[in-house]
């Protein structure tokens, strides 16, 4: 049985990180309002091609595949594999492209 963790909550200052695009969590639908992080595909460092498929994403009836729009990295993940209960609208993630 898998276990699930809550999404916490992350401070940081964007004026000290280098130009980079902060990822959030979608939202299925005007009524969806949270779900969960099941999987990220991608790691820290790795380099994600254009329509590559990136994370995996929990809602109350179906299941997202998030995939990138652009080309660049993921520097850092904020709401790791496990994350339960993670509002849409959320940071989930971080990319730079170089």
């Amino acid at each position: 049985m898998e276990t699930m963790q809550e999404a916490s909550s992350v401070n940081i200052n964007t004026s000290e990180l280098p130009p980079h695009t902060v990822l959030q969590m979608p939202a299925l639908s005007p009524t969806t309002n949270q779900g969960n992080i099941a999987k990220w595909i991608s790691y820290v460092f790795a380099f994600c091609a254009c329509c590559r498929l990136r994370l995996v994403m929990l809602f109350v009836k179906s299941t997202l595949e998030f995939e990138c729009l652009e080309e660049g990295f993921l520097a850092k993940i904020l709401a790791p594999e496990g994350s339960r209960d993670v509002a849409a609208g959320q940071p989930i993630a971080i990319t730079v492209s170089s």
